[in-house]
């Protein structure tokens, strides 16, 4: 690929590395009660809430900034994002 053909912006065009950030939604309702979730849009229960908080925390303090975010459609993933 030419860096003409990526749409990158800012210091990623300029050669710079990048980091690929992987998170786990937090911890949901049916979580809690041992039930499989699968796609079903189960929300965040209140600690999943808490631990979603916790890892941005963590992630602003290792000074991790980010350009684009991509989760699923899920209320547990977005909430968490």
């Amino acid at each position: 690929f030419s860096s003409q053909a990526l749409p990158f912006r800012g210091s990623a065009a300029m050669g710079d590395n990048f980091k690929v950030v992987f998170l786990r939604h937090g911890e949901s309702k049916w979580n809690v009660e041992n039930i499989f979730t699968g796609w079903v849009d189960v929300d965040l229960s209140p600690n999943g809430v808490q631990e979603a908080i916790e890892a941005g925390k963590c992630l602003k303090e290792k000074g991790i900034k980010f350009d684009v975010v991509f989760t699923s459609v899920l209320r547990r993933a977005i909430k968490t994002a």
